[in-house]
């Protein structure tokens, strides 16, 4: 998936596989490691979030966030209880037992005192409404150390959590930072910890709706709300001068019964460790999740093999933009054409029985009453480049495996001919894709079958493809194949009816938004961007030209081997990945176009796929003599298949559902 980096590029949705996703593309620039997947870095964060609204009124924010209903007592009612008795938490105008966090840290001890103040302050709470504890509980243990499950090594000044010794990012209800004045250099750190914080909390809970965040500049506090559509930061408010506020906020966060309020998806429903969601009526068991996108801002599309009854199915979450034709429809429009996902239910998802979009946070922004004239101004500029963002629940069948699941050189261009001939269909029915990527191109198993507690894929899961020969003979037993595999193109966010207007001519582009994934981008896409007029089918058919490279690179042979010798970065490619999108475009074309260049890039292939470099280039020479047309490819893939001698298509294994969890 490429970075959310430029309004005129978007996020790739999830693949609905039964493996893991293939190596995530690199996005550019950033750190890519030896299997592809990108580290996410700050700059892109920033350059995902964009514009937001600063500065909105506290007290407007926090009646939308935590309504005075959710909290044990009102406001008012608890500052008189405590400002009252022989040991007020709150005397002369100040908090009691706060400490001075003007003092910079040495080794977390300023956030320890900090953390005791709040944990204080919580249990005086609980006194003061008759509650055994509060319900959840601040920790600083991560204030001098990384939290040890984090892509990227960060230190959380504060963390909320239930009652749990060792809290992971997965664990996170809030986080927080503390820095001992507002210089502006603080101002800019503390900014680059918020982004990463969400970034990971949002990476890590496949049921997060949104993220608040509390910026404590020295005794100044402000809340961070990051969701689908961005950013809203508060006000600023000195806990002295302003005890209701601080009140509010921090009661809520710690006793608030409804975890709605603290951002997350309560439609889905835990019982007995179990987790289910109900669509159109009918109740899924979550088996598992298959895929959670790394973005804050964006579809933050999430994926999970789910069952009902004797049934396997794919359940997709993501946050549609409201101005694109829902993949719903899409694929109701494609019914009848092989190769495409069934849709088997779909839903906005409601929220405390509303409709579950950005377009809450920001029309409590729209009417806040801001005092500074150019505030106000900054503020309605964002909002009217803010998307807004539909939380909609697809259910979709059949369950599959990623495209480097293949199990020979002949199968993997079998699968394509099925890819291309899906696609001419589409075409026919005019749908373009828009998003062809190695996500979103699958392979439909034979059969998913459950025998003893396991689930059965054949004939390869990724899960045995990576283990050592003991551990698959533990866990695989061999089935016989029944023929060849076929190939399923799934995520149609974006895909474009041809007769109506599309997301790609829209005046309105957001950030998050994208007419492709890098690498897979075509040419005429990269140089062109918002000129181009829309997304025709011959830059999908350059796409998936792309993607079989990308398979050449990255994969050692069939059954989701990786290579590990292989870094894009570190060869003649990484024109295709770094750089702006004209650089990119440039040296693609370059590669293509140019002899030299594109026998150095055979030469990066993996060896196993030798036999069908030949295919490859008479495909890339399709494009570079303008004749990318269905029929054309399907003629260079037929060919090169029956040049293919005949060869094992692989086996089927049994896989246990604990393996690879």
């Amino acid at each position: 998936m490429a970075t959310e980096r430029s309004k005129s590029l978007r996020v790739s949705s999830a693949p609905a596989a039964f493996s893991r996703p293939p190596p995530t593309p690199p996005r550019s620039p950033t750190v890519v490691s030896s299997s592809g997947t990108p580290s996410r870095t700050v700059k892109l964060l920033k350059k995902e979030i964009g514009a937001y609204p600063k500065d909105v009124p506290t007290c407007d924010l926090l009646q939308l966030l935590f309504p005075e209903q959710c909290l044990p007592l009102s406001t008012s009612s608890l500052f008189e209880k405590l400002s009252a008795g022989d040991q007020p938490l709150y005397a002369r105008g100040q908090w009691v037992d706060c400490p001075d966090l003007t003092k910079s840290s040495k080794g977390g001890d300023v956030e320890e005192l900090l953390v005791q103040f709040l944990q204080n302050f919580g249990e005086r709470v609980a006194q003061l409404t008759g509650a055994d504890a509060p319900k959840r509980t601040w920790s600083a243990q991560y204030a001098d150390n990384g939290v040890e499950d984090a892509p990227n090594v960060r230190k959380p000044d504060i963390l909320l959590a239930d009652h749990v010794e060792r809290i992971r990012w997965r664990d996170a209800h809030v986080h927080g930072e503390l820095k001992c004045s507002s210089s502006s250099k603080n101002q800019k750190a503390v900014f680059h910890q918020m982004l990463n914080g969400a970034y990971l909390i949002f990476a890590s809970q496949d049921d997060r709706r949104f993220v608040v965040s509390l910026c404590f500049m020295a005794h100044t506090l402000q809340l961070y709300i990051f969701d689908r559509a961005g950013l809203v930061t508060s006000s600023s408010f000195d806990i002295h001068k302003e005890p209701k506020s601080f009140i509010h906020v921090i009661t809520a966060l710690m006793f608030a019964d409804d975890r709605a309020l603290l951002g997350y998806d309560t439609s889905i429903v835990k019982r007995d460790n179990l987790r289910f969601i109900t669509v159109d009526a009918t109740e899924y068991q979550i088996v598992r999740r298959l895929f959670i996108s790394d973005v804050i801002r964006g579809r933050g599309t999430v994926c999970w093999h789910a069952r009902h009854g004797n049934q396997d199915v794919v359940i997709k979450d993501s946050w549609a933009d409201a101005n694109t034709v829902p993949e719903a429809d899409i694929l109701k429009k494609a019914a009848g054409i092989k190769g495409v996902p069934q849709v088997l239910g779909e839903t906005i998802v409601r929220i405390r029985g509303a409709e579950d979009t950005t377009a809450t946070l920001r029309s409590v922004v729209e009417h806040a009453q801001v005092p500074k004239p150019s505030r106000a101004k900054q503020i309605a500029a964002t909002l009217e480049s803010t998307e807004t963002r539909i939380h909609r629940r697809l259910v979709i069948t059949p369950l599959c495996l990623s495209l480097p699941h293949f199990a020979s050189r002949r199968e993997l261009l079998s699968v394509f001919i099925d890819i291309v001939d899906t696609h001419r269909q589409l075409d026919e029915n005019d749908i373009v894709h828009g998003d062809i990527s190695i996500n979103n191109l699958m392979i439909v198993p034979h059969s998913v079958t459950h025998v003893d507690g396991a689930v059965t894929v054949h004939p390869l899961s990724s899960d045995v493809a990576t283990a050592g020969a003991a551990d698959a003979s533990a866990i695989a037993t061999p089935v016989s194949p029944t023929g060849p595999r076929r190939a399923l193109t799934i995520d149609f966010d974006y895909s474009r009816v041809k007769e109506r207007e599309t997301p790609v001519s829209t005046n309105k582009s957001p950030v998050g938004h994208r007419t492709g994934t890098v690498p897979f981008m075509a040419v005429e896409v990269l140089l062109r961007g918002d000129q181009l007029q829309a997304h025709e089918a011959k830059h999908d058919l350059e796409s998936m030209l792309y993607v079989l490279i990308w398979l050449c690179l990255y994969y050692a042979g069939p059954g989701n081997i990786e290579r590990q010798n292989f870094d894009i970065r570190h060869s003649p490619l990484v024109g295709w990945i770094e750089g702006s999108f004209i650089s990119m475009g440039l040296a693609k074309s370059g590669t293509l176009r140019d002899a030299y260049g594109w026998q150095l890039c055979l030469d990066q292939f993996a060896p196993y796929f030798a036999p069908i470099k030949q295919c490859i280039t008479e495909w890339k020479e399709l494009f570079v003599k303008n004749k990318l047309k269905h029929e054309a490819v399907l003629k260079v893939l037929r060919d090169g298949l029956a040049a293919l001698p005949e060869e094992e298509s692989g086996r089927g294994m049994t896989i246990h559902r604990d393996m690879g969890r």
